[in-house]
């Protein structure tokens, strides 16, 4: 298989035989999967590039169906690629098969190596190869502009290395003519590319066409004075240079390409000259003053830095991107309390001298400092002006005079200005140079967000190291035999200590002068509850995780910190904008500014989904500051408001599915004041909160049982079920079923334990118990009848023939539907009465009573289409499907089964969308359909095999060829 990116998408099979792609949103999927081949690209990372920034409240259903119909147009052989895993998709190439932009860089690898020895002629050859699976302008036909911002970059970079490496071949093996039109193209179109530069100079003095290679030198000077007042590369200088001298071609090629002057993403030299800077004042005799040369004072470069390659190249990108002279010479590099800003900065301050050769200066603004007020932008434009060596008696008397000033000394120059710590913005917009090569790099905790958008700075964001990148830190910090053999101890500390690296080195210091305490009980101390913090205190405040979170803490409005401070109570692991407002008493507005308060102040993170979250450290330390500066009646108050808005909420969910004998709100206490609760009005929109709250219900469900909260754990739990059924979480179910039945009998609610023994009684059976879950049915049933409960009592019926119908006693299921029939046309429930019938039908298909399923089956379907809700239509449609195949009546049933399926995407029904994947499958094949049917076969088996279900295996046996029973699956 071959698949294309480097111009529209394209994809061919083994034979070359192109397989259309669907154009849209199916297409932009395929790309980010190719783009990443290998790699699981996460959910969020998919929904980013279908709608960028404003996904819809079904995004997450929506990828599963642009998936599948992907996969299903892309047919058997690619389609098995596209894997589900995890938490998101992958795309798994096959031996074989050949992605063009992996190739490219296969290929470029393949010419480097053979430049370094020597081979140019091979080398050549690689890039030109690699060159020619262009095919115009990279993801062209995409419709994810968020695509295209973050690959075309690296795709244009790619392109201009394989250039050069050819450039750089054709220089080596002579053919100075053929080079030249190729030359002229890119030089037009990279205007600033000084190495383009060089080769064309070169191509044109070995073509022997020394005028016009003496006048493309002056035409380069002439360009470089204008745009950015700078001078051509030392190196095209020295050409130019040894060309008036007469040196050969030859040797000014050798040295071009001599060692380690193959295209990387910056290259240069330092110019050793001096460098003086005229200004406006003079000397007594009228001739103007010159400074002493520019300083280069930054503070030494951190020594043992590791891991943060991708931030040091997302720092060279957006400096590169600062070179343009229209735009002002910024750069932002944010980010929490402890990330790693100065040393980062600094790290690539010294590494990217060459770029600099006129200076590097380095100012702290103090904006975060435990004592003392951030230096103002007049105070940081006197320090830059004594380091530049204007002396006191030359400086303006006005501060207005004094910027004016300082722009004029480094108006020209190429020049690097590191602001450490800023605080706000007003800080620095003073002290932005003019246009030129001069550039400034400002750290800070905040996200200056007015630099970014009035002055069009760029921003990169530091997140937490990652697990390999903390793991190198220590075994740097501690040394190779500290370290090994003691992996586990060592991930342990880095969880503990949130990645962060200033955690992280304190932790290596207390390890570093206790060589006798192993590694395993420092990462106990470290887990230890409320631990973290104490451990990790360095004695200075410099270095003390606790004072450093506390400068940043104290930065924030009363409103935001109090928000900051009840955020402990929150279960995690992220907290929606409505969530927060009920735990604080807020209005969703009023919560939404503070959190992107907390946000900007580097204090929470958010997510595509609009969920917030803080890493362990950050909680640990609100956790402090909720226990020292609210009461115990704030504390319980603010927590009694966040489970009542959990609790509220998923009781209204599962109203607006369930069809009798759950909690209702009247079951519920009061809502306490300033609680909230989501305002959802449709199935849909309940199915979209369920899922991005399950883990915070499963947590939330512990804390509230540790706390010994009887009633909340019993309602949480039923009401939180039927959720948890639809993706098959049984044994998270029954595990909190446990907990729930214990409580409802400390309540001593007879019609409570009624309500759990139902969790159990649908969950057990799904897992390979229905003696247990009938067992615990019959306990509800006794309770539902004693209390007088006729919902229970009626819903129980239906859960029992459920159970019946998954131990093969199909006939046991009628008597059981009918009574709960009764009861519910009896009260005119229509959806409870369209889902009993739906049941019903089932039971006569698998009892080969087809005429009176089909006609059960489509009543059923009447009935929930005028009730006007649908979820959990995709049943309805999976049983048409069923019986329609069991009827022979294929085409009917295909499409019955693609109406559930999508269905049942749109809701997220995982689990309901593998079986019809599986039955659709059975159809195609027995229609003689036998490659579309692998295909489904393969949807179901992904879904299944995510989900830990048993029935992955009647699917593989499927795909195996062994020959099928009639399914028995409810």
């Amino acid at each position: 298989m071959r698949y294309a990116l480097l111009g529209s998408l394209r994809v061919w099979d083994d034979a070359g035989a192109e397989i259309p792609v669907p154009a849209g949103k199916q297409s932009s999927v395929l790309a980010a999967l190719l783009l990443r081949p290998g790699q699981v690209v996460g959910f969020d990372t998919l929904v980013a590039a279908l709608w960028g920034d404003r996904p819809p409240a079904s995004a997450r259903s929506g990828l599963a169906t642009y998936v599948s119909r992907l996969r299903t147009a892309l047919g058997a052989g690619p389609a098995s690629r596209v894997r589900y895993e995890g938490r998101g998709y992958l795309f798994a190439p096959e031996p074989g098969d050949e992605i063009d932009h992996v190739r490219a860089v296969e290929l470029e690898g393949r010419a480097r190596s053979a430049a370094e020895e020597g081979r140019w002629a091979d080398a050549g050859s690689a890039a030109a190869e690699a060159l020619g699976m262009w095919r115009g302008e990279p993801l062209a036909d995409l419709e994810s502009d968020g695509l295209r911002e973050e690959f075309l970059p690296y795709l244009a970079e790619l392109r201009l290395r394989l250039e050069q490496l050819r450039i750089d071949a054709d220089l080596a093996c002579g053919e100075f003519v053929a080079i030249l039109p190729a030359l002229r193209a890119l030089s037009g179109s990279h205007p600033l590319n000084e190495p383009f530069h060089e080769r064309h100079f070169l191509a044109l003095y070995g073509a022997g066409r020394h005028a016009d290679a003496q006048e493309w030198y002056r035409q380069v000077r002439r360009r470089l004075r204008e745009e950015l007042g700078t001078e051509p590369s030392p190196l095209l200088r020295r050409f130019y240079n040894q060309t008036l001298r007469g040196v050969g071609v030859e040797a000014l090629v050798a040295e071009l390409l001599g060692p380690r002057r193959l295209p990387r993403a910056t290259d240069g030299a330092v110019s050793s000259a001096p460098v003086s800077v005229p200004i406006s004042t003079e000397s007594d005799t009228g001739e103007p003053q010159t400074l002493p040369p520019l300083a280069h004072q930054l503070p030494p470069e951190p020594r043992r830095f590791v891991g943060r390659a991708a931030e040091l190249a997302r720092l060279s990108e957006a400096m590169a991107d600062n070179h343009p002279p229209e735009l002002p010479g910024l750069t932002l590099l944010v980010g929490m309390a402890g990330i790693g800003k100065t040393a980062l900065a600094l790290t690539w301050a010294h590494r990217s001298a060459a770029a600099f050769p006129d200076g590097r200066l380095y100012v702290d603004l103090m904006g975060f400092a435990e004592r003392g007020a951030p230096l103002s932008a007049d105070d940081a434009v006197r320090i830059l002006l004594d380091c530049l060596g204007i002396l006191d008696h030359q400086l303006p008397a006005t501060a207005a005079g004094r910027v004016a000033l300082y722009r004029s000394v480094i108006a020209d120059k190429q020049v690097l200005i590191v602001l450490d710590n800023v605080r706000h913005a007003d800080q620095v917009r003073p002290l932005l140079p003019p246009s030129g090569p001069a550039q400034i790099l400002a750290t800070s905790r905040n996200a200056l967000a007015s630099l970014v958008t009035i002055d069009l700075a760029r921003t990169v964001t530091l997140q937490p190291l990652s697990a390999l990148e903390s793991r190198e830190l220590l075994s740097v910090r501690l040394g190779s035999e500290r370290t090994q053999g003691r992996e586990d101890a060592v991930a342990a500390i880095a969880e503990h200590c949130a990645h962060l690296p200033l955690a992280l080195v304190v932790a290596a210091g207390r390890a570093w002068v206790r060589p006798d305490v192993p590694l395993e009980d420092l990462a106990a101390q470290l887990g230890a509850v409320g631990g973290s913090l104490g451990a990790l205190d360095g004695g200075d405040a410099a270095v003390s995780v606790r004072t450093v979170l506390s400068w940043s803490y104290a930065q924030l409005s009363t409103g935001a910190a109090r928000l900051y401070r009840l955020l402990a109570l929150h279960p995690g692991p992220d907290v929606s904008v409505p969530a927060a407002a009920s735990l604080a008493a807020l209005s969703p507005v009023e919560a939404h500014e503070t959190l992107v308060e907390l946000v900007s102040m580097n204090m929470a993170s958010v997510d595509s989904r609009g969920r917030y979250r803080r890493h362990s450290l950050l909680e640990a330390f609100a956790a402090e500051r909720l226990a020292a500066q609210e009461s115990d009646q704030e504390r319980e108050a603010a927590y009694r408001r966040l489970v009542d808005y959990y609790l509220r909420t998923v009781v209204i969910v599962n109203m607006l599915h369930a069809t009798t004998g759950l909690p209702t709100p009247d079951d519920l206490l009061p809502a306490p004041p300033g609680a909230l609760s989501e305002a959802i009005d449709d199935s849909h929109s309940g199915i979209v909160w369920f899922d991005a709250e399950r883990e915070v219900l499963g947590a939330l469900l512990a804390d509230l049982a540790a706390a010994g909260r009887d009633a909340e754990v019993w309602q949480l739990t039923c009401a939180r079920s039927i959720g948890m059924a639809r993706n098959a979480r049984w044994e998270e179910d029954i595990a909190a079923a446990r907990v729930a039945l214990e409580a409802a009998r400390r309540l001593g609610d007879p019609v409570a334990e009624a309500h759990v023994h139902r969790v159990f009684g649908r969950a057990l059976p799904r897992i390979g118990d229905p003696e247990g879950g009938m067992h615990h049915l019959d306990l509800a049933l006794e309770l539902y009848q004693a209390a007088g409960h006729a919902a229970g009592t009626a819903e129980t019926k239906r859960t029992m023939a459920n159970v019946r119908f998954l131990q093969g006693d199909v006939e046991a299921t009628l008597p059981l539907l009918r009574d709960f029939l009764d009861h519910v046309e009896a009260t005119g429930a229509q959806h409870a009465q369209a889902m009993g019938l739906n049941s019903l039908a089932w039971s006569y298909a698998h009892l080969d009573r087809l005429p009176e399923a089909l006609a059960c089956c489509r009543k059923a379907l009447h009935l929930k289409l005028a009730t006007g809700r649908h979820e959990a239509i995709g049943l309805f449609w999976d049983s048409l499907g069923y019986i329609h195949h069991r009827l022979g009546e294929y085409a009917e049933s295909v499409s019955c089964y693609r109406r559930a399926i999508d269905a049942c995407l749109s809701e997220g029904d995982d689990n309901q969308v593998a079986l019809a994947a599986m039955r659709l499958g059975d159809v195609l094949c027995d229609a003689g359909d036998h490659s579309a049917a692998r295909v489904s076969w393969h949807e179901a088996l992904s879904a299944f095999e995510e989900l830990r279900r048993p029935e992955a295996e009647l699917v593989r046996q499927r795909l195996a060829g062994v020959p099928r029973q009639r399914s028995s699956s409810a």
